[in-house]
């Protein structure tokens, strides 16, 4: 059952299984453990709002009227495990059987329809967020942007796929849900919605006239869902 629903929403479902995924790197994994299941949907109640990224500027910023799609290829799954009484948490990784697809801006209506990305096996304990490993990333404008002046200025033109590269992150490309905490509960079923609304969960977009930059980091809320 989802109780909340706004935006685009990452259903997360922790159901009791004994079997573990070899990606595993902390000891809580076990008889001790849940499944995983990650996908992504829109609620149609909710229109994506325009305002939620900067006004194009000198600086470069891009607003989300300006952008018409953004794909990511997603390889992996980080969520950040918090054991009891640990100084640090530690995270645990799971790799996709096959790279999914998503357009950050376009997700199906409704959970019954949403893009199913992760069916693992998840040890019992709390979760502090998520970590999306991204392989490739593109985005298409619906109007052209141009950037700077004189020899240096470019602009970037409206119906093509760009390369679109993820700020701040060392060996490789990654999103970061930091909110989106949750519990997997041994030996019981378990469903959380992370609430992502595309309009406001995207904070940054610049252009500058050699690459198009995006904010690592992406919004969400979470909210428990009772049987």
């Amino acid at each position: 059952m989802i109780r909340k629903l706004r935006g685009g929403t990452l259903v997360l479902v922790a159901a009791a299984t004994a079997s573990c995924s070899a990606d595993v790197t902390h000891e809580s994994v076990g008889a001790a453990s849940g499944r995983l299941v990650l996908a992504f949907s829109k609620s149609p109640a909710v229109a994506m709002p325009g305002a939620a990224l900067a006004e194009t500027s000198t600086a470069g910023n891009v607003s989300i009227d300006q952008i018409e799609s953004i794909h990511v290829s997603v390889t992996a799954v980080e969520a950040l495990y918090q054991e009891p009484d640990a100084d640090e948490a530690e995270w645990v990784t799971r790799t996709l059987a096959q790279p999914v697809m998503l357009d950050l801006l376009a997700l199906p209506v409704g959970p019954e329809n949403a893009v199913r990305v992760l069916v693992e096996a998840l040890g019992a304990g709390t979760y502090l967020n998520l970590r999306l490993h991204v392989s490739t990333a593109t985005i298409t404008l619906s109007e052209a942007v141009r950037i700077g002046g004189g020899p240096v200025a470019r602009t970037w033109t409206a119906g093509v796929a760009h390369p679109i590269r993820i700020a701040g992150d060392e060996g490789g490309q990654r999103l970061m849900i930091p909110t989106a905490s949750f519990e997997v509960l041994d030996d019981a079923a378990t469903e959380i919605d992370i609430i992502f609304d595309e309009g406001t969960s995207v904070r940054s977009v610049v252009a500058t006239p050699h690459f198009i930059l995006m904010a690592p980091v992406l919004i969400a809320e979470t909210d428990r869902a009772d049987d």
